[in-house]
């Protein structure tokens, strides 16, 4: 199930984001989150258990994919195929999505290009200690706004 990220999720949230990145969003960015009025924070849960996590914002006609990320107790079934459906509807205002992804996270990569996501824009040592992103960008159109029906 998919649904809003509550006060009693941040530490579940925080401990998928620590064990996802070399540079973690804190617990007090993630609580923050909650209240944004511009930010679209969701979970998917399995059997009361925590899965995985998207953050996105929207301004105008543009969204951005934030944040994703899925526990690597949960990677490899689908999860984040899932999320990342959920978080493109979430963007149903906008006519294109941003993100930036880590060059060698070769299975996000290959996720978002599965999805449509074109590779426009490379930033050197984005994440800092030599760890360079792409930039990607999804043009959302009615065919991807449904897109939670393919999966």
């Amino acid at each position: 199930m998919i649904r809003d990220v509550l006060a009693g999720d941040i530490e579940s949230v925080t401990e998928i984001e620590r064990a996802s990145f070399k540079k973690p969003w804190s617990k007090e960015d993630f609580e923050a989150e909650i209240d944004r009025h511009r930010s679209i924070f969701k979970l998917l849960e399995d059997e009361g258990e925590i899965c995985g996590y998207f953050v996105v914002y929207t301004v105008l006609d543009e969204s951005e994919l934030a944040n994703i990320a899925v526990s690597p107790k949960h990677r490899g079934k689908g999860c984040g195929r899932l999320l990342l459906a959920e978080a493109i509807k979430a963007a149903k205002k906008a006519s294109v999505m941003f993100l930036e992804v880590a060059v060698d996270n070769f299975s996000a990569v290959g996720l978002y290009e599965s999805f449509g996501f074109e590779k426009v824009g490379y930033i050197k040592d984005y994440y800092g200690q030599g760890s360079d992103a792409y930039i990607m960008k999804l043009s959302i159109i009615d065919e991807v706004r449904d897109v939670e029906k393919q999966y």
